[in-house]
């Protein structure tokens, strides 16, 4: 059996009207979890992350006609060009969206970070997607 790496996981959820609470999950960021015994600023730059975001908006749209999958398209590459300019891996995810807040308006939040084991990240993040983000609908 192959040994699996300790992650963490956030999704990304579309909240278009925060009083109302609704939402659609429209992304994951996965990052390889840190050994607090083993912490020091090397180790914490080779931590791999990942993110993506879905490429069928059509759940977005359904809660929200006027959505603007465009600019949410383009967020994803700014947030992956973000964490991967970070070299140094001190920006928490959480980071990553408050950097956006002021103009996003709470529309795009981010969750609680939750562990999972993964055989890779590439995969991991597939099944992530899968499972929180395009889920397949029975008929």
């Amino acid at each position: 059996m192959n040994q699996r790496i300790p992650c963490e996981f956030f999704l990304f959820r579309y909240v278009p009207n925060v009083v109302r609470g609704e939402f659609v999950n429209i992304g994951v960021l996965i990052r390889e979890a840190q050994d607090p015994s083993a912490w020091s600023p090397k180790s914490v730059s080779t931590l791999r992350t990942e993110v993506r975001f879905t490429r069928d908006w059509r759940r977005v749209r359904a809660l929200d006609p006027a959505a603007e999958t465009d600019f949410l398209e383009s967020l994803e590459q700014e947030i992956a060009k973000l964490l991967h300019a970070d070299t140094a891996g001190l920006i928490p995810p959480r980071s990553v969206v408050d950097v956006f807040s002021e103009t996003l308006s709470n529309s795009i939040q981010i969750t609680e970070p939750q562990a999972t084991l993964a055989e890779s990240l590439e995969l991991e993040l597939e099944q992530l997607m899968r499972l929180y983000v395009e889920p397949t609908l029975i008929a």
